[in-house]
């Protein structure tokens, strides 16, 4: 499953990276490559030409459809046991 980032607005970059002028603060994309390098982690993202900076976005956490339902099945259960 591809990762989910939303864009935190930064900027710094220790290696050459892309402009992140592209980037929408707030917006989400999805992560397509990661580039590990020695001081730095780049991100490919899906539908924006470049590279940037791993720093520059926060991990989005995706629930899958069947992990939303055990959960819901699971939270119904424990107010059912506790009736």
């Amino acid at each position: 499953m591809a990762k989910t980032v939303r864009y935190n607005g930064g900027k710094l970059s220790f290696y050459g990276c892309t402009d992140p002028k592209k980037l929408r603060k707030g917006k989400k994309y999805k992560v397509i490559a990661e580039d590990v390098m020695d001081w730095q982690t780049d991100y490919t993202l899906k539908g924006v030409k470049g590279e940037f900076n791993s720093c520059w976005f926060d991990e989005v956490q995706t629930v899958s459809i069947p992990e939303m339902i055990a959960n819901i099945i699971k939270k119904v259960r424990m107010q059912l046991c506790n009736q």
